[in-house]
């Protein structure tokens, strides 16, 4: 009994050494050697572990390379390579070689035109930086499902590729970027439905024939704690953003440019805030903002070169744009109705330019700016039928409306920071003067002081002096006479057609009515002779604004009677004619 025994332990022991001796001795990870290694053919992936090994580990680069290398199989015991580049391989039609690989930390697979799919990276469930770029026959994302988290991942160039399929175990994108970018077949994202995190830029741009982006419909994060970016730009067929719906509050920037397809925003209905810039532009399909909605807040807010973009709507819960509001260049945008909400604009001043309104073809009125108040910088210019500016009255006036106003800064308006520039656009949309010039008048006042004209009858004009404590008004009108007198008429200063006539009388709210009187007989600058002044006729002057009102005569000497539209020469004093006729003058004194 003890004899078979021991021949048992023998033969144990005997296959023991047998077969740990024919096994290749990488009980814990070997390194490759050198450090950086490259493949250029066939013969170097067959001769792999010969020529490198035994190992199990590169831990530089590892480059893979060669006209005539078909099959990886030759690295079948690698686990873990530092580097990989897996380039111009014309003739490998899949990546089955690499079976034990559990972890890369850069992973590059590019121009390897017969490659169909990534099948052969079962093991793989660890990669920080992943490119998968201009692969002409790569059809699927297959052979990635051990993924769950990335570092950084791009996608680019694979004309071929019309899904994300593969991608189905991914939840989190933590690097910098996930780009999926001219790839020119590819028709949806469908595939990444459970990321839910993209911790850096978002980028899907010049995807020719993508239709939706609904594969993103679990994604509710993108950025933790830096600014990044979400991009969707170029993609000629994208419709709709509805793969967007589950995003809130977005810390980042969010671009969505040149998607000539693209006729609504409502996958975004759900985003309430934008940390930084919120970029719709040369969307030329879009019609409305009214998947907006929701947005509240955000850093900027840029609506640019939409063409059929014909309202604002969506925007009717926006109350703060933090540094910067621009509305340009969009053709059929009549009117900002969808802004009656907002309050502020950069309010506490920046080196941005706060609220920029300009080339619109076709707005008309800032109605839908009237809550406003305040704003860092100011420019509304180059709007060719801008006429009716009254929507910024409040914040352009010199009253303090939002306590303690950003300004005065060079513009001296109190609830502006620094600069108002306004300028070429229709009417009296020209000027923060003009636009007050426009407000009705309810009280004939002092701030109506000031020499007046009618533009056809330039030359002539009107002194206008009000004297409030006896609620009088005194008019100078400098004119000529009711015909040209013959030419060989001389006189010694002047020339002898100027007349000239004053008016005085009573006035009650906006109306005023004077008599008419002539005065005749004098010479320059002499008391002698006396002159004589007389009665002859009547005028009513009525003002609708503080820079336009209606003159009627009424001259019994010559028989004739008119009514003239009179204007401001200048507009200095029309801010003081609306603080009086607000009955708010005391609020500017004390500012």
């Amino acid at each position: 009994m003890a004899n078979r025994n021991f021949i048992r332990a023998v033969a144990f022991s005997t296959a023991f050494i047998v077969i740990t001796m024919s096994a290749p001795l990488m009980v814990s990870a070997q390194d490759c050697m050198p450090a950086d290694i490259t493949l250029v053919s066939q013969v170097d992936i067959n001769d792999f572990q010969s020529n490198h090994g035994p190992c199990d580990h590169v831990t530089g680069e590892l480059r893979i390379e060669g006209e005539n290398i078909s099959n990886l199989s030759g690295l079948s015991e690698l686990k873990q390579v530092h580097y990989l580049y897996i380039w111009n391989n014309p003739v490998l039609a899949n990546l089955q070689g690499f079976t034990a690989l559990n972890s890369v930390s850069r992973l590059h697979i590019s121009r390897n035109p017969v490659l169909a799919d990534l099948q052969g990276f079962a093991a793989l469930d660890r990669i920080d930086i992943l490119y998968i770029t201009n692969n002409s026959g790569l059809v699927s994302m297959a052979g990635l499902e051990a993924l769950e988290q990335i570092g950084t991942l791009t996608i680019g160039g694979n004309s071929s590729l019309h899904n994300m399929e593969g991608l189905s175990g991914l939840t989190c994108v933590r690097g910098n970027w996930l780009e999926i970018s001219n790839n020119s077949a590819l028709e949806s994202l469908d595939g990444l439905e459970s990321l839910h995190t993209v911790a850096g830029d978002l980028t899907i741009e010049d995807n020719n024939a993508l239709k939706n982006i609904n594969g993103l419909s679990a994604l509710t994060t993108v950025t933790i704690d830096t600014v990044f970016t979400i991009r969707i730009q170029r993609n000629a067929s994208l419709a709709n953003l509805d793969g967007l719906s589950s995003l809130s509050d977005l810390s980042g920037a969010l671009i969505i440019h040149l998607n000539d397809a693209l006729s609504d925003v409502d996958g975004l209905s759900n985003l309430t805030s934008v940390g930084a810039w919120l970029h719709i532009a040369a969307n030329h399909a879009l019609t409305n903002l009214d998947g907006l909605q929701g947005l509240i807040t955000v850093g900027a807010l840029g609506i640019i070169n939409n063409a059929n973009l014909a309202d604002l709507s969506g925007l009717s819960n926006l109350e703060t744009v933090q540094w910067q509001l621009e509305i340009s260049w969009n053709p059929v945008l009549t009117h900002l109705g969808g802004l009656s909400s907002l309050t502020h604009v950069g309010p506490t001043g920046s080196s941005m330019r706060g609220l920029l309104i300009e080339y619109n073809a076709t707005l008309r009125n800032l109605d839908g700016l009237s809550a406003l108040q305040a704003v860092g910088n100011l420019v509304i210019e180059d709007n060719p039928l801008l006429s009716d500016c009254q929507g910024i009255v409040k914040l352009i006036d010199p009253i303090d409306d939002y306590e303690p106003g950003p300004g005065p800064g060079d513009s001296n308006i109190p609830d502006i920071f620094d600069e108002a520039k306004i300028q070429r656009n229709l009417g009296s949309c020209h000027s923060t003067n003009g636009i007050l010039g426009d407000v009705p008048l309810h009280n004939i006042n002092a701030g109506l002081n000031d020499a007046w004209f009618n533009l056809d009858t330039n030359g002539q004009g009107f002194l206008i002096i009000t004297f409030p404590e006896i609620q009088q008004m005194f008019v100078a009108w400098f004119t000529y006479d009711t015909e040209r007198p013959p030419e060989d008429v001389a006189a010694l200063l002047g020339e002898p057609g100027h007349r000239w006539l004053t008016a005085q009388g009573a006035y009650e709210e906006n109306i005023a009515e004077l008599e008419v009187y002539v005065t005749s007989g004098g010479v320059f600058d002499s008391p002698y002779p006396e002159t004589v002044t007389v009665p002859d006729g009547e005028m009513t002057l009525e003002f609708s604004t503080c820079n336009a009102g209606t003159l009627i005569y009424d001259i019994a000497s010559i028989g004739l009677q008119g009514v003239v539209p009179i204007e401001r020469i200048t507009l200095d004093n029309v801010p003081l004619c609306y603080l009086l006729n607000t009955g708010a003058e005391n609020e500017s004194a004390r500012q």
